[in-house]
């Protein structure tokens, strides 16, 4: 009965064999080579299995949002039916630059940046807070357009500490010109 039951295994084994290649063949961690950013989704040159550089792999984002991941980076290669001819790329980011220490709720929108300071980070805390740091050797920000603020804006350095727009009296040669008026 052994030798019969290890036959039917063997049979059934042969059989599936296709579709286990395939099922194990869907999904694949995969680092990146190189990026083509100049194409409707990006095309990647990634790295899966030894010695496979797969290229021409679709990178599909989320709607709204876009990123060019560095050389190195690391993702997902989803083969559609389990066939390398087809895949697409996901999930595309470098772990060594991925902002670190968050708390439970936050969000943080970086950038890898080009200086070993970092590029930018927008973070999205728990309190409900929005913390902008903008990264580089010489960090700036810049605001395109006009800014409306419905709040108190109060500058820490640069001006004096804790000056309020609000409350702070400009000076003068013949003496104070009074706070800003609202409007102008």
């Amino acid at each position: 009965m052994s030798a019969l039951r290890e036959q039917m295994l063997k049979l059934v084994a042969k059989a599936t064999a296709p579709i286990k290649t395939r099922v194990n063949n869907m999904l694949v961690r995969t680092v990146v080579a190189a990026i083509n950013d100049d194409t409707g989704f990006q095309q990647v040159t990634t790295s899966a299995l030894a010695g496979e550089l797969p290229d021409q792999v679709e990178h599909m984002q989320p709607g709204g949002l876009s990123h060019v991941a560095l050389p190195t980076a690391e993702g997902l290669m989803v083969c559609i039916g389990g066939s390398r001819s087809h895949a697409i790329a996901l999930m595309l980011a470098n772990r060594s630059m991925r902002p670190k220490g968050l708390l439970p709720g936050e969000t943080a929108i970086w950038t890898a940046g080009p200086s070993p300071l970092g590029g930018l980070k927008i973070l999205c805390k728990a309190d409900g807070s929005i913390e902008v740091t903008p990264g580089g050797i010489t960090p700036v920000m810049k605001i395109a357009g006009d800014l409306e603020v419905t709040g108190e804006v109060t500058a820490k350095a640069g001006v004096g500490t804790g000056v309020g727009l609000s409350t702070h009296i400009t000076p003068s040669p013949m003496g104070p010109l009074g706070p800003p008026t609202p409007g102008t």
